[in-house]
């Protein structure tokens, strides 16, 4: 099964990434708000490698710890997309860290209480976010957003052989993973509340 891992040995972090700099201010106010929150775990950045110094410098100031990380491009790169849906598929480098398990956050997320009890739910647990919405009521998949990941360097080997070879909707680290754990949709013990993932 997809859904078995071997648990890294590791320490725990929230994760996210960040491959342009337009969300750098999202970081920051992401770090602050799990500060804020109470949170135990210190925020780990993956930062690509097409960012200037200064953006390292400015995470590392607000104590924020950075990895470097070789971007994973879009199998199916567009201009009229906003830049960083071409380096979207990097989000994956989080399924092969040196971590026994993280909580990935994505950049543009305020976190509003404290998110330490995730670290006991199972390898991706996550949320069908937007299908509390009348208007997406058939969302049955998970949102990318915010996942509970173990990750394991022969996942992410596995994972990057597949880049470009699943039938994808729109080559996107979330429709890759729709894809990825076909199952996802059946594992009612990976399902998060809502409350974790509200669109505002």
């Amino acid at each position: 099964s997809l859904f078995i891992v071997r648990c890294a040995l590791g320490r725990q972090a929230y994760v996210t990434v960040l491959t342009t700099t337009d969300y750098l201010e999202g970081v920051l106010v992401l770090n602050y708000s799990l500060r804020q929150a109470g949170a135990k775990y210190p925020l780990v950045v993956l930062c690509g490698e097409d960012l200037p110094r200064s953006v390292n410098d400015t995470l590392t100031a607000s104590g924020i710890e950075v990895h470097p990380v070789a971007s994973i491009p879009n199998p199916s790169p567009s201009k009229d997309r906003q830049p960083h849906w071409n380096t979207t598929c990097t989000k994956l480098r989080i399924f092969g860290l040196d971590f026994e398990k993280v909580i990935y956050v994505d950049a543009d997320m305020l976190v509003c209480t404290n998110l330490d009890l995730l670290f006991s739910k199972p390898h991706l647990s996550a949320v069908n976010a937007g299908g509390q919405l009348p208007r997406l009521r058939d969302w049955i998949d998970l949102n990318s957003g915010l996942m509970v990941v173990e990750p394991s360097a022969p996942l992410l080997r596995e994972m990057l052989q597949k880049v470009g070879q699943l039938p994808v909707k729109d080559h996107g680290d979330q429709s890759f993973l729709h894809c990825y754990y076909p199952d996802w949709p059946k594992r009612e013990d990976l399902h998060l509340a809502h409350k974790y993932n509200l669109f505002s």
